[in-house]
């Protein structure tokens, strides 16, 4: 199937993109008010259908990636061609990072629109030049790079060795914390599909259908259709 094209670039900004909520992404919010004009000057967008790839694996690192709206996932194909999602991004999380500070580096990851998307870019070559003109930014900014490489490690290595079940009761847990809990009684609402949710686990649907309903018999949670009910946080964090 031939692959979905990203739209025409843009280098005009639309007047809703402000300096003010560039301040409230990640990776911009230390910039002081005149840092994030000129980032904006610099930057561009595209806007992703659903389905379209926005860069590959391997891809010759070219720009820093901004989610705006919608939802981007990144993935990576195992030997035997099957899809391990490795992050999945929202709105105001910043991608395409780790190889912006070396000459050839490439994208370690697929970057796929789940929806109709919208990506502010920043072009590498021109990032690097305002950095190098702004040292206290930079090294701001090389923190942030490090400490992100350091999270995709972690995360990568969690794919690796944690079974499903371990990876869905840390995934739901990390869920709930996210809506006010984890508390006993707290109704979660899932917004993908069993489908979507394995493929971020890197699973299949009927391998997280069995946790799911393994956890239910356990008496740890309750399913009801997308939403499921906590019953006992405690015993999943021991999964």
């Amino acid at each position: 199937m031939p692959k979905k094209k990203i739209s025409r670039r843009s280098n005009v900004l639309p007047v809703a993109i402000t300096t003010k909520q560039l301040a409230a992404c990640e990776f911009f919010n230390e910039f002081p008010e005149g840092a994030r004009r000129k980032i904006l000057a610099l930057s561009g967008l595209k806007n992703l259908e659903t389905g379209a790839t926005l860069f590959e694996e391997g891809q010759a690192c070219q720009a820093l990636h901004l989610l705006l709206a919608g939802d981007v996932k990144m993935h990576k194909l195992s030997v035997d061609g099957k899809e391990q999602v490795i992050r999945r991004l929202k709105p105001g999380q910043i991608f395409g990072a780790a190889p912006l500070f070396t000459p050839k580096g490439t994208y370690p990851a697929t970057a796929v629109a789940v929806q109709p998307s919208v990506v502010l870019f920043v072009p590498k070559t021109d990032l690097i030049r305002f950095l190098k003109e702004e040292p206290d930014r930079f090294l701001k900014v090389l923190a942030f790079v490090s400490q992100h490489l350091q999270d995709m490690m972690r995360l990568a290595e969690t794919v690796s060795l944690d079974k499903v079940p371990k990876r869905l009761a840390d995934h739901l847990l990390a869920l709930a914390r996210e809506q006010g809990g984890p508390r006993p009684g707290q109704i979660l609402r899932l917004e993908r599909s069993q489908a979507e949710l394995a493929a971020d686990l890197g699973s299949v649907r009927e391998v997280v259908g069995r946790a799911l309903h393994q956890f239910q018999k356990q008496g740890l949670l309750q399913i009801d259709g997308r939403k499921i009910v906590l019953q006992k946080p405690d015993g999943l964090s021991e999964v």
